[in-house]
């Protein structure tokens, strides 16, 4: 059992190392996309989008984007 657990931890220790280079490369483009004109690609913009479809949801929507948050902290 332990063998398992042993397994399960450093997948999940790998995973979480992918997903906070992601979230540091997305942030770093993000500043980049302020600071500089990126061309056809601006995820300043997208950052908008990605919050504006929380917000327009009313309550609940603010709701999941605080639960997302909240979730991207813990890592």
């Amino acid at each position: 059992m332990s063998a398992i657990n042993d397994t399960l931890n450093s997948a999940g220790s790998i995973l979480n190392d992918v997903v906070r280079f992601g979230i540091g490369l997305g942030g770093a483009f993000l500043v980049a996309g302020i600071l500089f004109d990126l061309g056809g690609y601006n995820i300043v913009t997208n950052v908008t989008n990605f919050v504006t479809q929380f917000t327009s949801g009313g309550l609940p929507g603010l709701i999941t984007l605080l639960l997302i948050m909240t979730f991207m902290r813990r890592g």
